[in-house]
């Protein structure tokens, strides 16, 4: 019954859980999450699948002819197609780790017809990479002299890959950024937080790697587990690293704050009010330096500051705009 409320009704913190009650950690808060929004994840998951489809088809295309030609066409036209899903399933996710309560469908619409435009580019460079590295890695030939080096030089390319996409996509979702900014935001987070980095990469090489193990047999679950599950231990990981650059909860509950006093303000005629609407971008020092995880505040942006330590995180800058609800 939990899941079937879950899958058509409305998304509410779960029974007994206080707004003052420290959130879980690790395992125990994924396993909260996951009871509480199952539905909504799996409906974002099947859109995202379904975003993907004509990437992998025109990627599957071009390993069995051989032809370039597709493998530009799988990067150019099934990345733009597939990345406003993907960061439309992002935001579902980002709104469940905020504990962000509301109606699943409006929220994921609103947050599709806000980031479409601005996917296009960000998903056609990505979709080319990840396509010509997946590309070369089907067409290594086995009498290569090279092809230990080769092996290793790509899985390293897909690794550094995956890991930029991952936090392109959450800012995507967040922020108001052109794409060279989003990249150096997400190089310098990439290089900050190197250990929960590679933790979220390491999710994704299980993942797709018990997948390929498995093949035919995990097309069986696919469309169930789709890109949900892995983005959502993923996201997981990067969650604390993403806030603390971005202040995402502590600016979105100011501006709705401020958005509820203007219009408790409002004239009687003006309710009710209309339809919410995505909030105005505001600029504020949001991207401040990547520290060591504690509560203490980060020093100022890498633009204005000298180069980091080694021991300490870069900055992610974002200072153009504010996370967005």
């Amino acid at each position: 019954m939990s899941f079937l409320s879950n899958l058509f009704g409305y998304n509410r913190p779960g029974p007994g859980v206080r707004p003052d009650e420290p959130r879980k950690k690790g395992a125990a808060r994924w396993f909260e999450i996951l009871g509480r929004d199952l539905g909504s994840f799996f409906k974002a998951g099947l859109l995202a699948l379904l975003g993907f489809l004509p990437f992998m088809l025109l990627l599957s295309l071009a390993i069995a002819s051989h032809a370039v030609i597709f493998v530009i066409a799988a990067g150019v036209v099934g990345g733009a197609l597939a990345m406003p899903q993907i960061v439309g399933m992002a935001d579902t996710l980002l709104r469940s780790l905020r504990d962000e309560p509301g109606f699943w469908w409006v929220a994921y619409r609103r947050a599709w017809k806000r980031n479409w435009k601005g996917c296009l580019v960000p998903g056609m460079v990505c979709g080319l990479v990840i396509a010509g590295q997946l590309f070369t890695l089907f067409h290594l030939r086995p009498d290569n002299d090279n092809l230990l080096m080769l092996v290793v030089m790509l899985i390293l390319g897909m690794a550094l890959s995956v890991g930029l996409t991952f936090y392109i996509v959450p800012q995507l979702a967040l922020l108001d950024l052109p794409f060279l900014q989003l990249l150096k935001n997400s190089v310098l987070l990439f290089l900050g937080y190197l250990p929960r980095t590679a933790g979220a990469v390491a999710v994704q090489v299980v993942y797709w790697g018990a997948y390929l193990l498995f093949y035919p047999l995990t097309t069986l679950v696919l469309p169930f587990t789709n890109f949900w599950l892995p983005m959502s231990l993923s996201l997981l990981i990067l969650y604390i690293p993403l806030d603390k650059s971005f202040h995402i909860e502590e600016t979105i509950r100011k501006m709705r704050a401020e958005d509820l006093a203007a219009r408790s303000d409002a004239p009687a005629e003006a309710w009710p009010p209309a339809p919410a609407a995505p909030l105005p971008d505001a600029e504020s020092e949001i991207a401040e330096t990547a520290g060591p995880e504690t509560d203490e505040p980060a020093p100022a942006e890498a633009d204005e500051a000298p180069e980091p330590p080694v021991d300490e995180a870069p900055e992610a800058s974002g200072d153009e705009t504010a996370p967005r609800a």
